[in-house]
Formats: C-alpha cells, structure tokens, sequence
C-alpha cells in the first residue's frame, strides 16, 4: 500500500493569516478576544494544532496577548442534577488578543498582501457552519430508529471505554472526568429513548464531549480521545437534526 504524503507547514504563513484577522476582527470593532477552536472556525486551512503552536509564537513576539479566564456555567432545572451540578462549576478558558505593536506590524503590510492573507480566510467559508447552525433549536425532538439508538449506544459506549482508559492530565482532572463520564453514563441511557428531546439530548452528550475536547486542546496533540470525541460531536448532530 503507498505510504500518505507528509504535510508540511508553513508557520509564517500561518502566524500572518492569524495576524491579520485578528487585526481585521480589531479594527472592524468584531470580537478581539478568541480561543483556539474559534480560530480554528474562522480559519479553516489550518489545523488546531498549528493555530494553537502559531498563536503561542506571535505571543512570544508581542504581537498578540495570551490571557486566561474563569467562566461559570449556568445551572439549567430541565437536566439531571448531577450534570446541572457539574455545568454550574467554573472552568478557565484561553484567550488570545492583537496587542498594539501587533497591530502595528500589520498595518505595516502592502495592501496587496494583507487583501491576500484575508482572502486565504475565506476559502471553503460558504461551506462551513457552526454546531449551533446544525443543531435544532431547543424544544425540537426527534425520533431514531431502532438502528440510529444502537448506534449511539455503541458509539458512546466505545467513547466512554477509551476517555476512562486515557492517562492524560492523570490526578489533576480526575474529578471533573468522573462527572464528565457519569454525564455520559446518563447521555447514553436517555439516547435509547424512542423520542429525544434535542436541547436535553445535546446537553447530555455534545456538551460534555465539547468539554473534553477543549481540555485535549491545551495539549499539542490530542490523541485518540479528542479525535473520538470530535467524531461523536458530528454524528450527534447529525442525529439531532432528524
């Protein structure tokens, strides 16, 4: 079998074109603060990873601030009270913003190469869509088939299996990935319900496995369990949305 070409990456091109939408975003008065996955939405030619690496280097330069945050989840009466319990905890999240010099060094730009490093953005862009675009808006229910039950059964099931066996982050997240595997647990067993309320459904499974992405996130490579749980992410919403 012929071995896949390597992927290389060009990391100046891709600390530019994170230069220059964040300068964009900046002076167009749009949003100035981003975590990785958000980059990654807007950038789609990049992956994560290299989002992620190019990011911490124009840190390194000054051109753009790195910063964390503490936000409280909202406890919400309509689920389980363990996982309302766990949505209500504060967790810290990574920002990145353009600082002033950063600004200055893409005003620096010809305008021919900042309109080219802008145009790379929006390649693929009508084709991309936010989860909340896929998803059905609260109070939607939908009914899988017998087949479509199994198959999320088995898929959280085989989920739950790996993320409980994966040693990363060990002692220091062992709390809040018990929570987040009993979330599951529950997910899993509402799922066989032969109607699924969207809004509960979602919160039981797609949010607790966008957490554990978002921790797999803070290391360079995420391995297995992110990969899975990305995949998950996709498939329930498909499932969702009928």
């Amino acid at each position: 079998m012929a071995s896949e070409k390597r992927k290389s990456v060009d990391f100046q091109h891709a600390e530019d074109v994170l230069l220059a939408f964040l300068h964009n975003e900046f002076v167009n008065d749009g949003e100035i603060d981003f975590q990785v996955h958000e980059l990654s939405k807007e950038i789609v030619r990049f992956a994560k990873n290299v989002l992620r690496v190019s990011a911490d280097e124009l840190v390194i330069k000054s051109f753009v601030e790195k910063r964390t945050e503490s936000v409280k989840r909202g406890k919400n009466p309509l689920l389980p009270s363990t996982i309302s319990a766990w949505m209500s905890d504060e967790y810290e999240i990574t920002l990145y913003r353009i600082t002033k010099l950063g600004l200055r060094h893409a005003q620096g730009w010809s305008d021919e190469y900042y309109a080219k490093l802008l145009n790379y953005l929006s390649v693929n862009e009508n084709e991309m869509s936010t989860e909340a675009d896929k998803v059905p808006a609260a109070g939607r229910t939908v009914s899988p088939t017998d087949n479509q039950r199994d198959e999320a059964s088995n898929a959280l099931e085989k989920f739950i299996k790996e993320f409980r066996q994966d040693h990363h982050f060990s002692n220091e997240w062992a709390a809040e990935k018990g929570v987040l595997i009993e979330a599951l647990e529950s997910g899993k067993e509402y799922l066989k319900h032969k109607v699924i309320d969207v809004h509960i459904g979602a919160m039981m499974t797609i949010e607790p496995l966008k957490e554990i992405v978002a921790k797999y996130d803070q290391v360079v490579v995420g391995g297995t369990v992110s990969a899975m749980a990305q995949k998950l992410i996709e498939f329930l919403i498909n499932l969702f949305a009928g």
